[in-house]
């Protein structure tokens, strides 16, 4: 089995101790892939990595999953901001 196979096993016999539905209401296991995807990828993970432990054999397929939060959103807009500041500048080699 590879690992892809075993990672979504996992998945599942975890999924399978969660709280019964009517503790998660409307969740499903789908749901699951996404918040992988999503925490993945906002701690760090490529679009690409996070793909393949996904089982996704493109990029765009991963995207559809993946959705950031604020603040995700807000520390990569201040990292992009240092850098054209740095530029614009010159004062490191951003």
């Amino acid at each position: 089995m590879g690992p892809s196979a075993r990672n979504r096993r996992e998945t599942v016999q975890g999924y399978r101790l969660l709280p019964p539905p009517a503790a998660r209401a409307d969740a499903r296991l789908h749901d699951l892939r996404h918040a992988h995807a999503s925490h993945a990828v906002m701690n760090g993970e490529s679009l690409h990595v996070t793909g393949r432990l996904l089982g996704h054999r493109w990029a765009s397929t991963t995207n559809r999953y993946v959705h950031l939060d604020d603040a995700t959103l807000g520390q990569a807009a201040e990292r992009v901001a240092t850098a054209v500041e740095l530029k614009l500048h010159g004062t490191a080699n951003a």
